[in-house]
Parts: C-alpha cells; sequence; structure tokens
C-alpha cells in the first residue's frame, strides 16, 4: 500500500505534464479540397494579363503546337499521329484555365459551378441539344444539301466509301468515296470532337467564368478558332505545291468561313450549354462542305439558299431557347 500510495503521484503528474503538451500544441492544419489545389497554381499562369491575352497565347497554342512538335511532316501522311498528339494535349490542359477560374470564383455565397457541365457535359437537354441545332444548321445549308443530291460525281473510286457507292449518282457519295479512311475519321470525328471541346467547352467556359460577356465570347471568340487554321498554309505551299497566291486566298477564305461558323457554334453552345450542340453541326459541315453555286442547276440552289436561310434566322431563337435543353439557371449554376 505505501508503495503504491507513493506511485500515484508520479503518475498524475506525469499526466497533467502530457495534457499539458496536447494543450499547446496547435493542430495540424486539415488537407486542402483537391479543386482548391488549382487556386494554389502561379496566379501569373492565369491570372497575371487579361484573360482574352491569355486566351489567345494558350488555346491555339495548345491546338497548333502539338501538330509540329509531336508529328512533323506533311498532315496527309502523320494524320494519327497528329489526333493522337492533339488529343492528349487537350486532355491534359484544356481544361485547367476554367477548373482554375471556377474554383476561384464564388457568386452570391454559393458554391463554384462544377466543372463539367461548365464545359458542356451533362445529359439533361442532351436529345434536344443534339437535334435542334443540327436541324438549324441544316436549314442554313439547304442549298449545299441539294447541290449533293443534284450533283453527279465523275468516278467512283476506291476510297472508304467506294464499297456503298455502287452505281450512286450524288455527289455526298463522292465525296466519301475519293477520301481515305483517315481523311474521314478526322474531318468528321476527331476534327468536331476535339476542336469544340477546346474552343467551346475549354476556352468559352474560362471567358464565362473570367467575367466575359456572352455577345462578346461569340463575336470575338471565333477569331481564335478561325486563326488556328491559317498554319495550313505551311502545308499547302511545302506539301501540296499550291502556288503561294492560290494558296493565301484558299486559307484567307477558310478564316472567314471558320470564324462565321465558329460564332455560330458559340451561340449553340452558350444558348444550350451542351458541347455535342456544337460537335454535331461542325461534323455535318465539314462534310458538306462551305455554301456555293455549283456549276448546274444554280437557279434551284440559289432558292433552297434563299428560303433555307430565311427558315433559319426565323427558327434560330425558338429553337435555341435555353429551357429546351434544361439550362434553366443562365451560365453560372
Amino acid at each position: 500500500m505505501p508503495e503504491a500510495r507513493s506511485m500515484q503521484p508520479v503518475h498524475v503528474a506525469t499526466s497533467q505534464r502530457q495534457g499539458r503538451a496536447t494543450a499547446t500544441r496547435p493542430p495540424l492544419p486539415p488537407l486542402p479540397p483537391p479543386v482548391s489545389l488549382l487556386q494554389r497554381l502561379p496566379a501569373a499562369m492565369w491570372e497575371g494579363a487579361s484573360p482574352w491575352l491569355f486566351a489567345a497565347l494558350y488555346y491555339p497554342a495548345l491546338q497548333v503546337l502539338p501538330l509540329y512538335l509531336f508529328a512533323r511532316g506533311p498532315r496527309s501522311e502523320t494524320i494519327y499521329r497528329r489526333m493522337a498528339a492533339t488529343a492528349a494535349a487537350l486532355a491534359l490542359g484544356g481544361w485547367l484555365p476554367t477548373a482554375q477560374r471556377l474554383a476561384a470564383r464564388v457568386v452570391d455565397g454559393k458554391a463554384p459551378a462544377s466543372l463539367a457541365p461548365s464545359l458542356g457535359l451533362r445529359v439533361p437537354g442532351l436529345a434536344a441539344a443534339a437535334a435542334l441545332p443540327l436541324l438549324l444548321t441544316m436549314l442554313l445549308f439547304a442549298g449545299p444539301l441539294l447541290a449533293l443530291a443534284l450533283s453527279r460525281p465523275r468516278s467512283a473510286g476506291s476510297g472508304v466509301g467506294a464499297r456503298f457507292s455502287g452505281q450512286s449518282s450524288s455527289l455526298w457519295a463522292q465525296r466519301v468515296t475519293h477520301l481515305p479512311f483517315a481523311v474521314c475519321l478526322r474531318n468528321w470525328v476527331a476534327a468536331p470532337l476535339l476542336e469544340e471541346f477546346l474552343f467551346r467547352a475549354c476556352l468559352l467556359s474560362y471567358l464565362l467564368a473570367a467575367g466575359a460577356s456572352p455577345a462578346r465570347c461569340i463575336a470575338l471568340s471565333p477569331a481564335l478558332f478561325a486563326a488556328c487554321h491559317l498554319h495550313h498554309l505551311h502545308d499547302l505551299i511545302r506539301f501540296q505545291g499550291v502556288p503561294p497566291a492560290a494558296a493565301l486566298q484558299q486559307v484567307a477564305s477558310q478564316f472567314v468561313y471558320t470564324w462565321v461558323f465558329g460564332s455560330l457554334a458559340s451561340f449553340y453552345f452558350i444558348r444550350s450549354r451542351h458541347l455535342v450542340a456544337a460537335v454535331l453541326p461542325h461534323a455535318f459541315c465539314n462534310l458538306v462542305g462551305p455554301p456555293a453555286l455549283p456549276q448546274r442547276h444554280r437557279r434551284a440552289v440559289a432558292v433552297a439558299m434563299v428560303a433555307g436561310a430565311a427558315a433559319f434566322f426565323c427558327l434560330l431563337r425558338p429553337l435555341t431557347e435555353p429551357h429546351l435543353f434544361a439550362n434553366l439557371h443562365g451560365w453560372v449554376d
């Protein structure tokens, strides 16, 4: 018993010392949530300059540089490598500026908007987003569609569409017939998906999250999209042997056409907040080509152009109302 009483004060004193040590030790800070790590990235990388200046430097470089850094040579010989390099660059870096902007933005005390819906990757309203913008684009291209149906190919060819052409006399079959499979894959699948993901889902969502107005995004952001096609001048002259004057004229026409289409695709994306609303019209336009009057049936094609354009402008607003795509809260959730 005496030994037990003599040990008790030692035990109590030790416990008191441990308690005081525990009480004075500061608690460890909690680990930050994953999204807040984006806020710790160097501010100069995202916010050191105007959002428009950053967008003008970052997004075109992300599109064009992989084509020449990882897949040099003529585009016709390196299609698969170019598609893979661009897809990897967009998957790694296309969405990062948008994620940082969304993480740093709090509106009316609410939590930041989710990344996937801001990029147009959501399910509500998906069917309408896939159908209505494509229908409007087909109305706008009623003339070229009629030209495709009325024109006849020169030869059946031997490309990917040869087995489908048979005795077909439509220019549609001719366009498919004369294109290798790799070119079809690039024009109708890879290019619409990758370009719209970068310049509509990533670029527009970044600018809107940075406070840019939708009207300015629709009018100006397609300039960056069109500028990314200027590098075709190098390929036309060096690898395809096109005279410089003709190549410059071709690239200039493509620049204007791409800017106009980019504005329409931006309008579709902002009104619907769906990526598919821009991807499918892009693939359709790549298939049909720019509007032009053919040598034959010029009057019928011209009438179809005028009628289709009139129907397009009459239906553009009603068929792109945000509520049709379950876009009920505007741009910010």
